[in-house]
């Protein structure tokens, strides 16, 4: 993620408001300031790993929750409550979490927010392995806090300001302004007048013009984006980011099996393919699976790609999401296996490749 010349980006500075939403959470509401209640935070950047959630857990004052099967959570007014989306997790669990107005509830998850979740809060997606542990957000974090807790005078002078300021007022005039989007402003406002209580004017106008860039990206690209919701796109993005990383997979025509396709077949690392679909073994869709499957269960992410067309299932067998399929050896020798059947025109892709395509194109590219 490209940095702007005082060293913020977009993901710190987005954090760091997200954090002083927590911590204002109570002054806002004290204000009259109308609150949009919890929010659903996505990485909307796969990745093998979860660095990203390390970080989050590494900013101040934050109690991440264990469980949301319960009707009431002991958080701090001024933390924000975090709690990771589990695979099992119910709609109505989750619900009750968001809907928490003693403390700024946040709802983490990876790649993708599942559909029945997106009509209970606001949504924000962002490429969250672009937070680094050093970014210059967390120890301003510690110092913004600390010159308001220790002068609440400075904060109501700070608030006041905000509901007047040119920004605020500006957002208020537009048709994409929201409760959210407001309220994130005011955070906004409140952390400027922090940090001209220690940097010059100068300084301050440079960081104002870099942190409303910043907001202005996070609510026309981040907020409630569609992408975040589209399990067909994110799946694309993550098949082919995996197949990419892994070269020990084959692609072979169904009726024409040989060499280390046929080998790797009895393993499931080969993709087979006709003229309308491919092939794939559950074993390897899984694996390619393993970004989505923190959040989402196996079965849940087979009907929804089946609903968007991905999958092609049976029309008799719309509970089974694996076909029969006899293939053909090199030899003539024929085999009855189960695959996921993919449709070949909803995996176009950017390039408007098929997968042999690409295969054969990053085989002469290694020459």
């Amino acid at each position: 993620m490209e940095k702007n010349i005082l060293g913020y980006s977009l993901i710190s500075d987005s954090i760091s408001i997200l954090s002083l939403l927590a911590e204002f959470h109570t002054p806002l509401m004290a204000s009259g300031c109308p609150t949009a209640k919890g929010l659903i935070l996505c990485n909307d950047s796969p990745s093998e790993g979860d660095r990203w959630i390390g970080n989050l857990r590494c900013l101040e004052d934050i109690t991440e929750i264990t469980s949301v099967r319960r009707q009431s959570f002991s958080v701090p007014n001024f933390h924000l409550g975090l709690y990771i989306l589990q695979k099992y997790d119910t709609s109505e669990n989750i619900g009750i979490f968001l809907r928490q107005d003693s403390f700024q509830p946040l709802v983490v998850c990876n790649n993708f927010v599942p559909d029945e979740l997106v009509d209970l809060a606001d949504t924000i997606s962002l490429p969250l392995n672009s937070l680094a542990n050093n970014s210059p957000c967390l120890p301003e974090l510690a110092d913004c806090k600390h010159f308001f807790r220790e002068s609440p005078d400075n904060l109501t002078l700070a608030l006041t300001q905000a509901f007047t300021s040119k920004n605020y007022l500006q957002l208020q005039n537009t048709e994409s302004s929201s409760l959210l989007i407001n309220q994130l402003a005011v955070i906004a406002e409140i952390y400027l007048f922090w940090f001209r209580s220690q940097h010059n004017e100068e300084e301050t106008a440079i960081r104002r013009n870099s942190l409303q860039r910043n907001m202005q990206e996070l609510f026309q690209n981040h907020l409630n984006c569609d992408t975040t919701v589209d399990l067909a796109n994110t799946f694309v993005h993550i098949f082919y980011k995996y197949l990419d990383s892994h070269t020990n997979i084959s692609y072979c025509p169904c009726d024409q099996i040989e060499g280390e396709a046929n080998t790797r077949l009895n393993t499931g690392m080969t993709i087979l393919w006709n003229e309308k679909h491919y092939f794939i073994s559950s074993s390897l869709l899984k694996d390619i699976f393993q970004p989505l499957l923190k959040n989402i269960g196996w079965h849940k992410i087979l009907k929804n790609l089946a609903q968007e067309g991905i999958i092609s299932v049976d029309a008799n067998h719309q509970s089974n999401y694996t076909c029969k399929k006899t293939t053909y050896n090199a030899f003539g020798q024929t085999l009855i296996s189960r695959f996921i059947r993919l449709n070949k025109e909803a995996l176009l892709s950017n390039e408007y490749l098929t997968l042999e395509e690409r295969s054969e194109f990053h085989d002469i590219e290694s020459r």
